[in-house]
This record gives C-alpha cells, sequence and structure tokens, in this order.
C-alpha cells in the first residue's frame, strides 16, 4: 500500500501529496510547529544558495514515503538527490517522512518548477523539482522551456588547439560574420566595414567600405550561403543613437547590387542573411524581409531586448536555431522563434556584448560563444540533457571568435590578445586522436 501511495505522489505532482492540516487524524504523519520552523530555515537556505526565489506562504508541509528501489522514479531521484550531495544512504524504503512542497522563481519572478524535499534528522536527503513534468536537481537552474527540438547533446568539452599569431592588428566595434563559401570575414572597424580573408596563416584586408561608399554608416553584415552580403548602414545621431536607414546587398565578390531597400523603421541594429532572407533585429524585435519581393513577411515581438544575434544549424541537419543576448541573459529560440531556452544570470555576471555558433571539439553539435569587449572576456556555452550549461575550459582572458575562415569544413579560432591590444591570433582545432 505505501508503494501504491508512493508511484500516486510522484505521478500527480504536489496535489497528491499527504498535508497536514489543523484536523490531521491520529493515523497521519503530524508536524509540530517547532519541526515547520526548522525546515522552513532549512528550505531558507538552501534555496537562497541556490539562487531560488519562493514565499514560505506557499510552502506546503506534509508526509510522504521514501521510495523502494523497484519504485518508478526511484533512480532519477536518487540521481538528482545524490548530484546535490543529499545524503540518499539514509533512505528507508517505504519509511514515511517529514516533505515539504513548494514553487519556486528564477531571480527575475519568472515560475522556474515545483519543488519537493524529504527530510530525515533535519537533513534533505532528498530533493528535486519538476518542470513541464519532467524532474530536474535542484541545482538545475536554467532548463529546457521545449526540450522537443534539441535532443543530441555534446560528446566531449576537450579542445586540442595549436597557435599561430598573425601581423594583423584590428580595433573591431563588431565582429560581424564570416561567410560559409569564401570564409570571408566582415568586421566593422571604426565606422567602416572591412573585408579579412585568412592566407598562409594570417589576415589580410580583401576590401573595405566607407561611410563615403555607401551613403550612409556601415552597423553590421551578414553572409548568405551563396556568399552574398547584406549590409545594414545608417545613421548615427549625436547622442549615439543608431538610425537604421538602408538594407544593401553585395554580390559574392562583394560588389554592391541594386537588390537592397529602404528601411522605414528605423530601430533594427543586428542583421542575418539566410536563404535569401533577411532577419533584422530591432530593440526587443525581429523582422523577417524577403531578399527579392523586399516583402516584410514575419515579426516576432521578444520578451526581451536583442544586443547581440546569430544563428545556425545545430546540428548540420537542417535544425536551425537562434541564439540571442540582451546583454546579460542569453535566448535560445527555434526556426520559428519559440523560446526553447534561456539564462537567469545575476547582475554580477559579465555582460555578453556578442554571441556565436561553432563546433569546436568536432562532435557534431554547436557550442554557443558569448564575448564582452569591454572586459575582453569570452564563456563557452554546450548544450547538455538539460539546457545550455557553462563550458568548464571557458577563457575568461580573451576573446575568441570561432569560424571556418580557411572553409575547410572545420572550424578554428580568432582572438584577441587579453592585454586589449587587439592583435588576431589565428587558432589551428587539431582533434588529433579523436574520432
Amino acid at each position: 500500500m505505501k508503494k501504491i501511495l508512493f508511484l500516486l505522489m510522484i505521478c500527480a505532482g504536489f496535489n497528491a501529496c499527504t498535508l497536514n492540516t489543523e484536523e490531521e487524524t491520529e493515523n497521519e504523519y503530524v508536524l509540530t510547529a517547532e519541526d515547520r520552523e526548522i525546515f522552513g530555515t532549512i528550505l531558507e537556505s538552501e534555496l537562497q544558495s541556490l539562487n531560488w526565489t519562493y514565499s514560505p506562504e506557499e510552502i506546503k508541509f506534509g508526509a510522504g514515503f521514501f521510495p523502494y528501489e523497484e519504485d518508478a522514479n526511484y533512480e532519477k531521484l536518487r540521481e538528482v538527490s545524490e548530484k546535490m550531495g543529499y545524503d540518499t544512504k539514509n533512505w528507508v524504503g517505504g519509511e514515511r517522512t517529514a516533505t515539504a512542497a513548494v514553487p519556486i522563481y528564477h531571480p527575475n519572478g519568472d515560475w522556474g518548477g515545483d519543488a519537493r524535499f524529504y527530510f530525515k534528522n533535519n537533513l534533505i536527503i532528498c530533493g528535486y523539482y519538476t518542470y513541464n513534468d519532467v524532474v530536474y536537481s535542484m541545482g538545475d537552474e536554467a532548463v529546457f522551456k521545449d526540450n522537443s527540438v534539441l535532443t543530441v547533446f555534446e560528446n566531449t568539452e576537450i579542445e586540442n588547439i595549436d597557435f599561430t599569431e598573425t601581423e594583423i592588428t584590428l580595433d573591431f566595434d563588431n565582429f560581424s560574420d564570416i561567410s560559409p563559401k569564401s570564409g570571408m570575414t566582415a568586421v566593422i572597424e571604426d565606422n567602416r566595414l572591412n573585408f579579412y580573408t585568412l592566407r598562409t596563416g594570417a589576415f589580410e584586408l580583401t576590401k573595405s567600405y566607407s561611410e563615403d561608399d555607401f551613403g550612409y554608416i556601415p552597423f553590421d553584415a551578414a553572409f548568405d550561403n551563396d556568399g552574398k552580403c547584406a549590409v545594414l548602414v545608417g545613421d548615427i545621431d549625436e547622442n549615439g543613437n543608431k538610425k537604421s536607414r538602408k538594407i544593401i546587398i553585395l554580390d559574392s565578390l562583394l560588389n554592391p547590387t541594386d537588390s537592397g531597400f529602404d528601411l522605414y523603421d528605423t530601430g533594427f541594429i543586428q542583421i542575418l542573411y539566410e536563404d535569401g532572407v533577411i532577419i533584422l533585429g530591432s530593440s526587443s524585435t525581429v523582422s523577417l524581409f524577403n531578399g527579392e519581393t523586399r516583402d516584410n513577411t514575419e515579426n516576432y515581438k521578444l520578451i526581451h531586448y536583442i544586443k547581440g544575434m546569430s544563428s545556425c544549424d545545430i546540428y548540420g541537419n537542417g535544425t536551425r536555431v537562434y541564439a540571442i543576448t540582451d546583454g546579460t541573459n542569453i535566448f535560445v529560440y527555434s526556426g520559428n522563434f519559440t523560446l526553447l531556452w534561456r539564462s537567469y544570470y545575476n547582475d554580477d555576471e559579465i555582460t555578453d556584448n556578442y554571441i556565436y555558433f561553432g563546433d569546436m571539439n568536432e562532435d557534431g553539435v554547436k557550442e554557443i560563444f558569448t564575448t564582452s569587449l569591454t572586459s575582453q572576456t569570452t564563456i563557452k556555452y554546450i548544450l547538455t540533457e538539460t539546457g545550455f550549461s557553462k563550458a568548464d575550459d571557458t577563457d575568461a582572458t580573451a576573446i575568441y571568435l570561432p569560424g571556418d575562415f580557411d572553409c575547410n569544413n572545420r572550424f578554428e579560432y580568432i582572438f584577441t590578445d587579453p592585454t586589449g591590444t587587439k592583435i588576431l591570433n589565428y587558432v589551428r582545432v587539431s582533434m588529433i586522436g579523436y574520432t
């Protein structure tokens, strides 16, 4: 009978929990006022240490049974509890014990899930939360909003790299994009759009456009698969605010064409170019334009600002995702801009200015890189079964920019000198010993 009750509680969530009331019967597990105060203090300490917020008034104390080894979810509950260091060796299958159930929230107020804890000897010995009917460790602070799209995960974080320093010095405002056809690299420097080509281990300036060439200041640029380049241009007012005015299309030889068009919404600051579709990001809206008809086909209103935006076929099989940073958090969307995952940072996290994809360990799953020009830092995020997670090999001493710069279907890095002199280095990723 105890086993049946436990299974019902797990399947039905908190509603199946035997909660105490003032009319508790003599057969129920009775929590004294002192017990509730002790367990409440334990919960407060645990949840605060994990950056979860909650309302003490929403805690429901009660009783539950520890699972038997043959019970449903036994291995999962043990796994997520041990991940947090809870003392699972004191589990006694079927033993009745004190429990607590409480909704938990992220620092920004978003609902995070429903947490449940089991106590013994004034210690948490089982704890987890559920979100979208999936069980998670209490330490999994940013999990999938939709776990039906990203289903293949990283095999290894390890990268073996060889360094070759180049001669070029850049003072870039925005590392924009890399041509999948030629490896040409677009960089915004001092209100100029410069294109660099990697030759014999060094980056050479291939072409350059200024405000005089375009009639407007170049803000950002993006390559399509066929090597064409879409350039977002506009004005900058006396307060430093950008006003986008036009899209200019360059052919695969980087010569201007007459395929561009004017922009009547002046708020665009980011551009992507995919299969003839131009994707523009404004303060908090993504707008899609047909490159041939120039029609605005779709608009997506986001829940956050857009400071950096990138996209990729994350598995190389047509599964396209978008990664966007608002300067603090990362948001990952599906091809139709359904939110799949987001981070929840505290105020002491670094500001992420730019965001890129790259498969640097060649396991077939691309990673996300965020960079900050002001703090000269890079953070790499790898795709795990619960969401994106900061990699252990993150280097916070330089800006690493991933890309296939020599078009050999293998990613490389370029990175800035940690002293801030902006000397770009070319990094060959060598996966010798990996299959």
